[in-house]
């Protein structure tokens, strides 16, 4: 996911990002970021079939968009059409 988002035309993210809340409490560290649109990018690898793993997930992303943060999912499946999944993050980008 890094490699593609370098050779793309997209902004630069941040990688590993640490949300802060609008106090600058902690509410998450995201694997990528554009903080000025307060967009995320989550690559979602195997691990997160676990057993417990979705409820745990779930709430992050409640904390997140709790905090104004839109979050982006990309699996390994998406990355089979890598054309398709910098579309649809230039679309979010633009938003």
């Amino acid at each position: 996911m890094r490699l593609l988002l370098h050779r793309s035309d997209l902004p630069t993210p941040t990688a590993q990002h640490r949300v802060l809340d609008a106090r600058g409490r902690f509410v998450a560290i995201v694997d990528f970021a554009w903080p000025e649109r307060r967009i995320a990018l989550e690559y979602d690898g195997r691990w997160h079939g676990e057993p417990g793993q979705f409820a745990k997930d779930r709430a992050r992303l409640n904390r997140l968009t709790a905090a104004g943060w839109r979050v982006l999912f990309v699996t390994a499946e998406d990355m089979r059409d890598p054309a398709l999944l910098l579309r649809r993050i230039a679309a979010a980008l633009a938003w």
